[in-house]
Formats: C-alpha cells, sequence, structure tokens
C-alpha cells in the first residue's frame, strides 16, 4: 500500500535518500516524476519535476513499524494521517498513479490530436483517460488533469503534445 509523506519543498531527494537507510528489501519510497517539454531556442528539451510537491511516497506494508524506523529521519514532518490514523491513499487512486507513472514512477508525455472539441489521446499514460483533462496548452506543451489524492482534488499538470487535425 502507498503511504503519504509530507516534507519541506525541494527536499523530496534529500529524504528519500535518508529513508533509503531503514527500508527493507520489499519497500519502496520514490517522488511521483512528470516529464515536461521545455523549449529551449529551437529545440524542446524533456526536463523532469515532482508531480507532487512536498510529497513523498512510500510502498510499505506495516506503515506503523517503518513509521517507528524514520523517526530518527530529522528533516521527515510527517506521514498523512485522517484523524489520528496514518491512512495509505485509496486503491484506485493508487492503481490511476500506477498507471500513468509505471514502475519507474514518472508521468511521460502523452500524444494525441483533436477532433472535432474532443481530445483522442492516441500514445502516452493519459491513453483512455482522456476524461481526468481539463485544459490543455498546446503552445507550452502542457495538458491539466485533476485527480483525487487523499480524498482532496489535485490539479497536475503534464507533459503533451495535441495537434489539430485538418477537418
Amino acid at each position: 500500500m502507498w503511504y503519504v509523506m509530507w516534507v519541506r519543498a525541494r527536499h523530496e531527494e534529500e529524504i528519500i535518500r535518508q529513508c533509503k537507510r531503514f527500508l527493507k528489501d520489499d519497500e519502496e519510497v520514490f517522488v511521483m516524476y512528470v516529464e515536461k517539454l521545455r523549449r529551449s531556442g529551437k529545440e524542446w528539451i524533456a526536463h523532469r519535476e515532482p508531480a507532487f510537491k512536498n510529497y513523498v511516497f512510500a510502498d510499505v506494508k506495516d506503515v506503523d513499524e517503518f513509521r517507528v524506523r524514520i523517526k530518527r529521519i530529522p528533516d521527515l514532518t510527517k506521514l498523512l494521517q485522517v484523524g489520528s490514523e496514518i491512512v495509505p491513499i485509496y486503491p484506485d487512486e493508487e492503481e490511476f498513479l500506477r498507471s500513468i507513472g509505471g514502475k519507474d514512477h514518472i508521468i511521460r508525455p502523452s500524444r494525441g490530436h483533436y477532433e472535432g472539441e474532443k481530445i483522442i489521446v492516441t500514445d502516452g499514460p493519459l491513453k483512455g483517460q482522456e476524461s481526468f483533462i481539463k485544459w490543455v496548452d498546446r503552445r507550452q506543451r502542457l495538458v491539466g488533469i485533476e485527480i483525487r489524492l487523499m480524498n482532496r482534488t489535485v490539479e497536475v499538470k503534464l507533459g503533451a503534445e495535441f495537434v489539430k487535425t485538418a477537418e
């Protein structure tokens, strides 16, 4: 099950490095990354940034034992809770994030086209997930999606390339 740790901004990688000292073989800590395209002169260059700033995910079976092990990490703020109980993200949220992030937890750009006003994703993690798309910025090669995470709606900007087709 995936749990969420809240950490200071831009300290995600440092927390992961420190957590890895305390992990068991079947456990993992990671950041979900978004691969976006950024214009550099006449070229589009891929770069990565966290999809959820301030969040590190932990894939562990026994969260209470994990919490005891990582208490020694000074910068770690907390595992997210509902009330006084540490809870994992919902199974459907985890399944969706796994499907778009893959084994390496990197959400790569999607590609597609328009059919009239309708967006058709032909390649990438959003293929078949068009209903999550809320807006498209073709000029900056971005798409905004809204997903539920820990019972909150979160907007995430993903890399994408959509073209208008001739009608």
